[in-house]
């Protein structure tokens, strides 16, 4: 499995710095976004293209858990394969739990074949499934999967910032 960082940092930077989205007439100051109660947001979906590369976040709730998720995304948005998807718990029990998919394969009808990691509140990285155990005694792939969720950790942070992500949550309404 080759999972790589190179993809991310360029995205992170540019959300780290605010240079992420288009700064239009229309932009509105993170501040606002930053603080926003995402409780009151399950359901919205959007996705944007700070770079090349395009992004779908998301929030969703499940019973008494809220989360939110982001990913690089094809036109339809889709998964893209080699790449991961993050899943935040953003509210309920496990507040703070992080998820990482890595995408091994998209198949035309949608369906998502993947490997998940997952990374408890205390940092604990484990494999989601007991037959992937195996891939965290490669220590090199730990500290890859490490760096990875702290990544993941910042663009979920970030994207409620750039501008037209923003805007989007401003007006959405559950």
């Amino acid at each position: 499995m080759n999972i790589t960082i190179q993809k991310y940092l360029p995205l992170t930077a540019l959300l780290v710095m605010g240079c992420a989205g288009v700064n239009s007439p229309g932009s509105v100051k993170d501040e606002r976004c930053s603080s926003l109660d995402l409780t009151l947001k399950a359901g919205f979906s959007t996705a944007f293209t700070p770079n090349e590369n395009t992004f779908c976040y998301r929030i969703s709730s499940e019973g008494n858990h809220i989360y939110e998720s982001i990913n690089a995304c094809d036109g339809q948005g889709l998964p893209i394969p080699k790449n991961s998807i993050f899943i935040r718990e953003y509210s309920g029990p496990e507040k703070g739990l992080m998820q990482l998919r890595y995408v091994v394969n998209v198949s035309s009808e949608g369906a998502i074949e993947n490997i998940p990691f997952q990374r408890d509140m205390d940092g604990k990285i484990s494999a989601v499934y007991p037959n992937a155990a195996h891939l965290l005694k490669d220590a090199g792939l730990v500290k890859e999967l490490e760096q990875l969720f702290d990544t993941g950790a910042k663009m979920l942070d970030e994207t409620k910032k750039v501008p037209s992500v923003c805007r989007e949550l401003l007006e959405y309404k559950l």
